[in-house]
Parts: C-alpha cells; sequence; structure tokens
C-alpha cells in the first residue's frame, strides 16, 4: 500500500517542529539545567531562571565555565527560532549562588526593543560587557526576554553561573571596592507577567521600556514599538522598584553607620593627638 502526504498534513509537521525547536533558549553564557532546560515561557512556579527540582541540583555548576573579565566584551547568543518578533531583554547578575523568588539582582544592560531579534525574523548575537562597579567573583547571571508578539503576555529567563575577572584597564579606588549590598547604579530585575510574583504587566505587541533600566540602555532594533510600562510594582518579591529591598536597604543604613563611626574615632584620635602634643 502506497501513502501519500498532504500539503494539510506537511504543513501540521512543519508546525509541529517549528513548536517542538521554537522559542528561545540562552546558549551563550552556558546555562544551568542542561539537556532538560525547555523553551517554554516562565510561569510563577519555576521563577526565577526555570528552576527545576532541588535548588543545589539544578544550580550545579558542574560543566559550566562562564569567565568573563570586567570590561571586556562578552556575547549573549541564542538557540531555538520563535523569536516572536523579537521584545525587550535585560542582563543582570546577582551574588545569590542559588536564585530564588525573594533574591535580589542587579541589571548590567537593558537591551529595549529588537531582542533576541534585531529584526523580528531570527535570532541574533550580542555583545556585552561586565560594567565598572562590579567587583571580581562568582555570580549568577540572568537574561529575561518580554517576547513582543507571542499574542499574550510571556516571560522568559534563562540563568548560568559566571566568574568575574578583573579587567586589563587600571581602574580607581572606588570602582575596586565591592559596594554592598548593591551598586545603586545598577537596578533592581524588571520581572512581570507572573501573577504570583507581583501584578506587573506588559501589552502584547510592544517592546516595553524599562521603568528603571540603567545606565547601560540599547536600542538594536529595526521595527520597534515602544510602550512605557505603567505598573510600579515589576519586581522580585520584596524588592523596591528603586533597586532596593528591605534586607538590602538595611545593610546598606548599617554600612552608613558604621563610616560614620569611623570617621568620628578617628576625629577622636586627632584630637587626643593634638591634646598630648599641646601638654
Amino acid at each position: 500500500m502506497r501513502f501519500t502526504t498532504s500539503p494539510l498534513t506537511t504543513a501540521i509537521a512543519a508546525t509541529f517542529v517549528a513548536v517542538s525547536n521554537g522559542h528561545m533558549i540562552m546558549a551563550t553564557p552556558k546555562p544551568f539545567g542542561g539537556p532538560d532546560l525547555d523553551n517554554s515561557p516562565l510561569t510563577s512556579s519555576n521563577y526565577p531562571c526555570k528552576l527545576k527540582g532541588d535548588p543545589a541540583t539544578f544550580y550545579s555548576t558542574a560543566g559550566l565555565d562562564n569567565t568573563m573579565a570586567i570590561g571586556e566584551s562578552q556575547t549573549l547568543s541564542f538557540k531555538g527560532s520563535a523569536v516572536h518578533g523579537g521584545g525587550s531583554c535585560q542582563l543582570a547578575i546577582t551574588q545569590d549562588l542559588q536564585p530564588s523568588v525573594s533574591t535580589s539582582w542587579q541589571v548590567i544592560e537593558s537591551i529595549e526593543g529588537g531582542c533576541p531579534s534585531k529584526s523580528g525574523q531570527g535570532p541574533d548575537t550580542y555583545d556585552f560587557k561586565i560594567p565598572d562597579g562590579v567587583a571580581p567573583g562568582k555570580y549568577v547571571f540572568a537574561w529575561t526576554w518580554i517576547s513582543k508578539l507571542a499574542g499574550q503576555p510571556e516571560y522568559y529567563m534563562n540563568c548560568a553561573p559566571i566568574t568575574v575577572m578583573g579587567g586589563k584597564s587600571k581602574r580607581s579606588d572606588n570602582e575596586t571596592l565591592e559596594i554592598l549590598p548593591r551598586d545603586s547604579q545598577f537596578p533592581e530585575l524588571f520581572v512581570a507577567n507572573l501573577a504570583d510574583i507581583n501584578s506587573c504587566k506588559t501589552t502584547p505587541g510592544t517592546d516595553p521600556e524599562y521603568p528603571n533600566p540603567g545606565p547601560n540602555v540599547v536600542r538594536p532594533g529595526t521595527n520597534s514599538n515602544f510602550a512605557k510600562v505603567q505598573d510600579n510594582n515589576c519586581v522580585p518579591k520584596g524588592a523596591e522598584s528603586d533597586g532596593s529591598s528591605g534586607t538590602v536597604e538595611t545593610r546598606a543604613q548599617a554600612l552608613v553607620l558604621l563610616q560614620a563611626v569611623v570617621q568620628l574615632l578617628l576625629v577622636v584620635q586627632a584630637l587626643v593627638v593634638l591634646c598630648q602634643e599641646s601638654s
């Protein structure tokens, strides 16, 4: 018996293949999740990073070597085909090596429009840098994506372990100091379209303009349709839209107080020396 393939069957098969290979997964930096990492949008239950199963197992760094020098060009690339017309992306880091729903992130670059596709037709690669103000050490890197033409609000996120090394160029003393707990120039991560995380929503068919994109903003798209996000609750649980969380704010206040005490002690010491010299 001879079987023939109709155009309809071929179209259905092609659609199935496109769906199964569609959406996008971060290729570099090499992400957590291994071969089990799927390319579907996030839900509230697997935020952040498409977390699956035991965090200690999921966030294992075995076989993942992503070393980055401060100030040197790095590559962001993708696997997949369904770019959904592009959208807006953010790149962020955290010192929490097993990020959870309440982890605070530092945005190092915002790509408004044209991500992960500059033309909206196919995936592109992007250059980025670990900026001055980030201390050398181990971090988790995150790529997030608000898709443009998916038909409904979506949020994508992949994460990767990175080791940040000192750059080749000379940096000032202030730049080499690690700011605890965050450098204010790097805002909190934008999170949206996840009902159990926050109430923030984006508008389908648009390239979101981030409420607080930070100082490193690029707009590589060729056919962007920008739209401002009006909601002010577009951050992870426990964080504030100005880039701080309750714990972070408390630690920052403690650091300021400690610095004031040190300055006072130095003044007292100088006065004691002056009195001894006068007597």
